[in-house]
């Protein structure tokens, strides 16, 4: 009889603690889960179960790319109340919302790329396993008038898909990212597809083709602002590109990337009717060497 009350007394106790201290436990294992699988790099302050969901608080991962939120809901439904992502000059506060079934929104309260800063962008999305699709709708941070969609594919372990369809996007607004409109600028509309694959976090795929059939204008302004281009052309094709796009009107023009050996391959052809055909080729390495 005594054994019989001890044991119940044990299984008793186990289940109070297990209870009580179960946003503790579920912290504990899911910290030494994150901690194998991303060596350390991610973690979250606490995990706190109720009635109302899953919540985790404070998570955050830092390696190549640093990403924090204050509070994240995984049930019954995902909601991000404040996020921050900052890798290589890029800057993003953002958060997710749901806004119906399968159907979310996420808010980009601040987006920074270099001397770029764009504010209150909103991208819908729709989450089904294994896949998240960008829904059709503009987007500001390529342009006034610009939209795109497309869909990010993770059925594959390790492996992510991504397929963008744009229309209508800002070459001005894009060069504002890597220039300052002092040194550089740019007008006219292109529409297109990008297609990428990230294996093991490193790109092992990409096919870009982009058209801007309306015309538009390039200017150099400053040379200062093209220095970056030493690393890839030689002497000659440098002072081609600096003197052969002062002031340049196109007629029609195509972007195009591809993956090449073990670098990208970018290409941009240029027609104009009065000004005759400008053609530009870098060959951006993986290692980071020149062409």
């Amino acid at each position: 009889m005594n054994l019989r009350r001890i044991l119940l007394f044990i299984i008793v106790s186990f289940f109070f603690v297990l209870f009580f201290f179960r946003d503790q436990l579920a912290t504990a294992a899911l910290n030494g889960y994150l901690d194998k699988k991303f060596s350390g790099a991610a973690h979250v302050a606490q995990l706190h179960t109720g009635f109302s969901g899953i919540t985790l608080l404070k998570t955050s991962y830092f390696k190549d790319v640093k990403i924090e939120c204050e509070r994240i809901n995984i049930f019954p439904f995902v909601h991000v109340d404040s996020g921050t992502l900052a890798y290589k000059g890029l800057d993003v506060r953002w958060s997710l919302n749901r806004t119906g079934k399968d159907l979310y929104s996420l808010n980009i309260a601040y987006f920074k790329f270099k001397n770029k800063i764009v504010e209150n962008a909103k991208i819908p999305l729709r989450f089904k396993p294994g896949r998240v699709e960008i829904m059709p709708a503009l987007n500001c941070i390529l342009g006034p008038q610009a939209s795109w969609e497309g869909f990010v594919d993770y059925r594959v372990s390790g492996t992510y898909d991504i397929a963008l369809r744009f229309s209508r996007i800002e070459a001005g607004q894009v060069l504002s990212f890597f220039y300052k409109p002092s040194d550089v600028s740019a007008r006219g509309d292109f529409s297109g597809m990008l297609q990428a694959r990230l294996t093991s976090g490193r790109l092992s795929k990409l096919k870009a083709d982009l058209h801007g059939e309306q015309g538009g204008e390039i200017s150099v302004y400053k040379e200062a602002g093209l220095t970056a281009l030493k690393r890839y052309l030689d002497e000659a094709s440098y002072r081609a590109v600096v003197d052969g796009f002062k002031n340049y009107q196109y007629n029609n023009a195509v972007f195009t990337a591809v993956d090449h050996n073990e670098g990208i391959l970018l290409k941009w052809e240029f027609v104009s009717g009065q000004y005759g055909k400008r053609d530009l080729a870098v060959i951006l390495h993986n290692t980071g060497g020149e062409e």
